[in-house]
């Protein structure tokens, strides 16, 4: 009996399973706060270095003193300046710059961030850290002739207990030694991850299906961390980012089981790519249009994020699906942590990272294609299952005689089994 089968007879999607799902999506809930909140409290304000001898608070300077303190395409240096006060005139002394010891801060939308409290926060983490520290060495003085009474008469209690359980797995072990060799010598080798890239259709489907987790992960996020760098109202950006996941999702409900796997994996991911590549066409001055082509984005990507675990959760065999679902997870967080770093490109260029998103998007896209559909098609069970599916019938014969030997019964589709 095949997987299939077996699931016709334990029954479809019922009550419980309904009620462990919403269980499980209301603890998933939270960890929204954690992976967004850095959008608010790692939030970058404009920030200039502070004169010599000033008082004034406000980071607001007149053009023509903020052209005369500091150079041109350096924020982190100042010109040295003397103050006529009686005038209220300024000149500089010399034109060689000076690094900057004090900073201050537009404080206009940020009252406060990770950025500006940094270094108070640094401060009070390695005084904290000292005190501590004196105060675990004197308890370790204090009581560590006791301690070490105490742990020399466990050890020989450990010992005494682990001498007794020794004798006793000996005993057993000679008793089923014969046993246990039979069954080492008859068990088959399980089935591990790396037998995804044994055989080169197998590898080839695993390669795609990383490279889409990879940029699904690194475009999504990066869209979602992204507000601050769109222009406009950023509370206004971070909670239309939120809101087009709601049509992305029931347009994955309506569409999933009626339209197939690839064809909303590859749709949305070439759409999410050709509206952040439109970025580049957007004058400076229309922040709106930005964000629209932004937003449909992050829509499209959305999609692809949902469509990914249940494409390539269907694209591995059972005897591996678990693990190939965690390596495929494990390779995405390589960009998921990039994100922020190439979200910094702003600073040079604003479309730039929407435009890395694009290409990335749209070559995953293509790419997506070479991927076999697996609607209605019969659950993958064996390795032998995952290398004979999508492959061409051109090179079924070469594949076969690749790598280990495989199974060479061919798969019924009709109903999953093996003829």
């Amino acid at each position: 009996m095949g997987y299939d089968e077996i699931i016709v007879e334990l029954g479809d999607f019922g009550r419980y399973q309904r009620i462990i799902y919403v269980l499980i999506c209301l603890t998933s809930m939270p960890v929204a706060f954690h992976k967004l909140a850095g959008v608010f409290l790692l939030a970058k304000p404009k920030f200039r270095c502070a004169l010599s001898n000033e008082t004034n608070q406000s980071f607001e300077l007149t053009e023509e003193l903020s052209q005369l303190a500091y150079p041109p395409y350096e924020k982190c240096e100042r010109y040295e300046l003397e103050y006529d006060i009686g005038n209220e005139s300024f000149h500089r002394l010399s034109n060689e710059t000076q690094s900057c010891n004090r900073f201050i801060y537009d404080r206009s939308r940020y009252a406060n961030s990770a950025v500006t409290e940094f270094d108070l926060m640094e401060l009070e983490r390695n005084l904290e850290w000292k005190l501590e520290r004196e105060q675990e060495e004197k308890h370790l003085k204090e009581q560590g002739k006791d301690q070490l009474k105490e742990q020399e008469r466990r050890l020989q209690l450990e010992k005494e207990k682990q001498l007794n359980l020794d004798l006793n797995l000996k005993l057993k072990q000679k008793e089923h030694e014969q046993d246990q060799e039979d069954q080492v010598a008859s068990a088959a080798k399980p089935a591990s991850v790396w037998d995804l890239f044994h055989y080169p259709n197998l590898r080839r489907k695993t390669l795609v299906i990383f490279f889409d987790w990879l940029v699904c992960t690194g475009v999504y996020y990066g869209l979602s961390w992204s507000p601050n760098n769109l222009g406009g109202n950023v509370l206004l950006n971070f909670v239309i980012s939120g809101a087009v996941e709601i049509p992305a999702y029931c347009f994955l409900l309506l569409t999933l089981n009626r339209w197939g796997r690839r064809s909303i994996l590859c749709g949305c991911m070439l759409l999410a790519g050709i509206s952040l590549l439109a970025t580049i066409l957007v004058p400076v001055k229309m922040q709106w249009l930005m964000i629209t082509f932004a937003m449909l984005g992050k829509l499209a990507i959305t999609g692809s994020y949902g469509t990914i675990y249940l494409f390539s959760s269907e694209q591995f065999p059972t005897v591996v699906r678990t693990v190939g679902m965690g390596a495929a997870s494990m390779v995405s967080r390589l960009t998921g942590m990039l994100a922020p770093y190439l979200n910094a490109l702003a600073s040079i260029w604003r479309p730039l990272p929407l435009v890395i998103y694009g290409v990335l998007a749209l070559s995953a896209g293509f790419l997506s294609l070479l991927l076999p559909e697996t609607h209605n098609k019969p659950t993958l069970e064996t390795i032998a299952d995952g290398e004979r599916f999508g492959r061409r019938e051109k090179s079924s014969r070469r594949d076969l005689e690749k790598g280990r030997e495989l199974e060479t019964q061919p798969l019924n589709l009709s109903n999953g089994n093996k003829a």
